[in-house]
């Protein structure tokens, strides 16, 4: 007789009229279920499920006859391992055309940018990736700084990798992560052949505090920016409209929703960004949010923009197994040195390099790329006992290092069943989801 059980990583959330959603955390599964099925799987008297739905929940995972601790570190090392796509980051230089008060990267580094041979093994690095035979996909993305302001020279890189790239029958996808403020026409029909994927561009809050953090020598630069979007979004070039959150400017992003649908914004897609201190971030800025601030605000914001008929990705409830690229094999994240790291909110901290790249394009790891790599959620306690770490894979470590100065510590900033229950109650919110009772469907 094989013996069922639950699966560890389901969690349940009040729905309406006495009902509950059930997610489970390692696949990612979503359903409305009655107080009766609820209980049943509880007190596991699965003997009291009727025969099709207790065949659906076993289909999805939900009542198991395995051990799935086992399978979850199984998914956690085949996504660190992947080889299918190499994800290439590269910085071009440190300057950038705006001061934003809470910005990471220090400005003594500004002053800093590729030289040609730090391209050129860069380049190198592309061509000898491509000749493995396990590798399909080359995702290049670009940032900074303010990476618009190489653009000439980011622009040849850009068509050489994707040149090599395409040449070894991958696929290559380009992302750019830009103030958007030197953006123009000519550089919008540049972008047409590069199989763009995303462009992300960030927003500080309506017009009047939008600019009084993000301008030049005092002028206003969100006219600009949102001028931009519509040319984004007329020449069919996919875009992600970043907003930024902190303590000063929260109360203006209302205003800021309805400014972007008067401007034919409306439909597009937003994420919303907690300012918060990690990594080099201005310790002076005194706006940062707080984890406790962020968890209430971000599902407000989520509501209203979806109100306002904005697309919002962050909603979606999704194992993830790592936290980010930082933890993956085939992630590379170059300074304008051509330095490797794992991590873009480390890079221009030194002691958080992994590595470099020899003349020949070989990356050369050091002693700290093996410490990185170690950090293991498997191995703390509150991670291993924790149901949604498919979620988070232990979290940030740049956040870690901000609040414990251990990369190796949990980071639970952006994780805890309320915020996630207002995350399954606003995805289903706009989903038909089959209500699922202990005696069948309805």
């Amino acid at each position: 007789m094989v013996l069922l059980i639950n699966s560890f990583y389901n969690l349940f959330f009040p729905s309406s009229n006495n009902d509950y959603y059930l997610f489970n955390s390692l696949h990612g599964k979503i359903f409305l279920i009655d107080k009766k099925l609820k209980e049943a799987l509880a007190s596991r008297n699965f003997d009291g499920i009727n025969k099709n739905v207790l065949m659906l929940l076993k289909k999805h995972r939900i009542v198991i006859e395995y051990k799935e601790k086992e399978l979850f570190k199984r998914l956690y090392e085949a996504k660190r391992s992947q080889a299918k796509k190499l994800i290439i980051a590269f910085s071009p230089s440190y300057k950038c055309n705006l001061n934003c008060p809470y910005c990471f990267e220090k400005k003594e580094l500004r002053k800093i940018k590729s030289s040609r041979t730090a391209i050129k093994k860069i380049i190198k690095f592309i061509r000898n990736k491509c000749k493995e035979k396990t590798c399909k996909q080359v995702v290049f993305i670009l940032f900074g700084g303010e990476p618009i302001l190489e653009w000439e020279n980011s622009l040849k890189l850009i068509k050489k990798a994707k040149e090599i790239v395409e040449k070894h029958k991958k696929k290559f996808v380009l992302e750019i992560f830009s103030n958007a403020v030197l953006i123009d026409k000519k550089i919008i029909q540049s972008l047409k052949p590069l199989n763009v994927k995303n462009i992300q561009v960030s927003l500080d809050g309506d017009k009047l505090e939008h600019d009084k953090r993000r301008n030049i020598k005092g002028k206003s630069t969100y006219n600009k920016i949102t001028r931009v979007l519509k040319q984004l979004k007329e020449s069919k070039i996919p875009f992600v409209i970043r907003i930024n959150i902190d303590k000063k400017n929260l109360y203006s992003i209302n205003n800021l929703l309805d400014d972007l649908v008067k401007r034919g914004l409306k439909g597009m897609k937003l994420s919303f960004g907690s300012i918060i201190k990690t990594g080099g971030a201005s310790s002076s800025y005194p706006y940062f949010l707080k984890r406790k601030d962020s968890l209430k605000i971000l599902p407000y914001m989520w509501k209203k923009a979806l109100q306002k008929g904005f697309k919002i990705n962050e909603t979606k409830p999704f194992p993830t197994y790592i936290f980010c690229g930082a933890f993956s094999f085939n992630n590379f994240v170059f300074d304008p040195h051509a330095r490797v790291y794992t991590c873009w909110s480390l890079q221009g901290m030194p002691e958080y390099s992994v590595g470099k790249i020899d003349p020949s394009g070989n990356f050369m790891k050091n002693e700290f790329y093996d410490k990185w790599h170690k950090r293991n959620p498997f191995s703390i306690k509150k991670c291993r006992e924790c149901k949604m770490l498919p979620l988070c894979g232990g979290g940030c470590a740049a956040l870690s290092i901000e609040e414990f100065n251990d990369f190796r510590k949990p980071s639970c900033f952006f994780y805890s069943k309320k915020l996630l229950a207002e995350k399954i109650r606003i995805y289903a919110s706009n989903k038909n989801l089959i209500k699922i009772k202990s005696s069948g469907f309805l």
